[in-house]
């Protein structure tokens, strides 16, 4: 027991004699909060993709664009295609029911063209060739031949006053003098009250010659003696008897004459007036002779030709 209790104080003893550590000088780090270095890195890497997004937006941009104006080609497209079935289906019903078919050019110039409220909105572009006058409106170009419409003006206001017999005459000094054969003498009196009915005096100057004096003012500017001559010529074609609208048919054909030429230049103010004249009309669409007066383009056809469409 004394040898255990020895060994004990020793061990104590020990532990006293061994220097003592002196205690480590510990410093406070701050803290590091995991928030604050992840928007730290969010913001770094922002900033270096920046130069990127700014550079890639005017792209998208220029894609967003080219888009729409893809879809609104596309919607233009199905309703050109939707009127074309209408058109054909229309066409289908008329020829079902035996209904004369109508001009395309027609159909547009009704819904459109021809609405008095529409007038103020055409815009006169200009003369072409110094006889065609260009019309833009409702996306359209309208193409007028000048010679053709002032020919339909004159040839329907001649068969108006013919028809209503407002016409005046006008005298001309010297008469002129038409030498005529035997058959187109007999021609002539068998129609003369038709003539002098619509203005016209004409009288014999002996032999087998006539002394023309008066003639409708609107053929005045064109009262020739071959013109004249031309008109007697044409009662002999044909055998059968002429009525008096006939008659009034070839004199205001003849009125005709008198129609502003192509190659002609007209003022913008003389080619409007035109364009009244012509859009007042029951039928403007084809002269006497048949010829049409206006053709018309739409902006899609004038683009697909372009090619800016497909």
């Amino acid at each position: 027991m004394k040898r255990q209790a020895a060994m004990v104080q020793k061990s104590d003893e020990s532990r006293t004699m061994q220097p003592q550590e002196p205690a480590k000088s510990r410093t406070m780090q701050p803290p590091i909060y995991k928030s604050e270095a992840v928007y730290g890195k969010i913001a770094e890497s922002r900033a270096e993709l920046e130069p990127e997004i700014q550079a890639a937006a005017p792209v998208e941009s220029r894609k967003l664009e080219q888009k729409q104006q893809e879809l609104e080609q596309k919607q233009q497209e199905l309703e050109q295609k939707q009127q074309e079935q209408e058109q054909k289906q229309q066409e289908q019903e008329q020829k079902a029911t035996g209904q004369a078919e109508q001009p395309q050019q027609l159909d547009l110039f009704e819904e459109k063209l021809l609405e008095p409220k529409n007038r103020i909105r055409h815009k006169l572009i200009g003369q072409l060739f110094d006889t065609y006058w260009l019309v833009e409106f409702n996306e359209h170009l309208y193409i007028i031949d000048q010679h053709a419409a002032h020919e339909k003006v004159l040839y329907e206001k001649t068969m108006q006053t013919l028809k209503t017999r407002e016409f005046t005459s006008q005298m001309l000094n010297p008469p002129i003098i038409l030498t005529i054969g035997s058959t187109e003498e007999v021609l002539l009196k068998k129609y003369m009250k038709y003539f002098q009915d619509i203005g016209f005096e004409i009288e014999p100057f002996g032999g087998r010659e006539y002394a023309v004096r008066a003639v409708p003012d609107n053929l005045f500017s064109v009262a020739k003696k071959e013109l004249l001559m031309e008109m007697i010529d044409d009662l002999s074609e044909d055998a059968g008897a002429r009525t008096a609208d006939m008659i009034h048919d070839r004199v205001a054909t003849m009125s005709c004459k008198a129609a502003v030429k192509g190659n002609n230049h007209l003022s913008f103010a003389e080619a409007d007036h035109l364009i009244d004249e012509l859009l007042n009309l029951d039928n403007p669409y084809a002269c006497p002779h048949g010829r049409p007066t206006i053709i018309s383009m739409s902006r899609y056809e004038l683009e697909k030709k372009f090619k800016r469409i497909v």
